[in-house]
């Protein structure tokens, strides 16, 4: 019994010594991954940075090509052709042609992105117009009149806006003559996911303008 006693307290001693060395490792694994965790915060926050002045830099060597405009004049004769060349650069494009009375005009132009603000001017703001597709748009046609002391004249406004994978579909017979076209502005402040695409453009002369094309064709020179 005396030994048992002599004993004891030893035996606490080891125990609480035992205690000890399993607890060191603890203590270190939880330290190295206290040390982890802010060397993996730290690469975040510098890998956001780089991103960000990424993204600036884009922003930065896009910005003159947005604030550039594409302006094509044109004509019913070459209205197909012109029509391709809308899309090239910068921020807004704008398609203008002189049509006589009895033209017949079509243009489907195809849409992926968001921001899109599109105008139909002079004698096309009359125009049949559709937009198809998915995402948000607006179409709005009104009309505006203006007077003054000596005549008064009604013009009418037709715009809206798209936003997502959508057509605008345009088409006249045109009743009068004069100019007409078409503004289509991005108004995002990120580049586009793609520009716009003129998927059909086409225009046909009224018979007036197609006879005389065909009898000064046929003329002896």
């Amino acid at each position: 019994m005396d030994d048992d006693a002599a004993l004891a307290p030893a035996a606490t001693h080891v125990r609480s010594a035992d205690r000890r060395v399993r607890l060191a490792p603890t203590l270190s694994e939880a330290i190295l991954s206290d040390t982890k965790r802010l060397d993996w915060a730290a690469r975040t926050i510098a890998l956001l940075a780089v991103i960000f002045v990424l993204a600036g830099g884009l922003l930065l060597l896009n910005a003159p090509n947005r604030e550039r405009r594409t302006v094509i004049a044109t004509g019913c004769s070459e209205f197909e052709a012109d029509a391709q060349k809308l899309f090239g650069e910068g921020d807004t494009a704008v398609l203008s042609a002189s049509f006589a009375s009895g033209d017949h005009l079509h243009l489907a132009i195809d849409f992926r992105g968001v921001g899109y603000v599109w105008e139909l001017t002079g004698v096309l703001a009359t125009a049949k117009k559709d937009v198809t597709g998915s995402g948000s748009f607006t179409t709005v046609t009104k009309s505006r009149s203006t007077s003054t002391a000596a005549t008064s004249s009604t013009s009418t406004i037709s715009h809206g806006e798209i936003s997502g994978f959508a057509t605008l579909d345009v088409e006249s017979d045109l009743t009068a003559a004069g100019d007409g076209g078409i503004v289509i502005t991005n108004t995002n402040s990120l580049p586009p996911f793609a520009p716009p695409r003129v998927a059909s453009a086409s225009c046909e002369p009224s018979k007036g303008r197609a006879q005389l094309s065909a009898h000064a064709a046929a003329s002896p020179k």
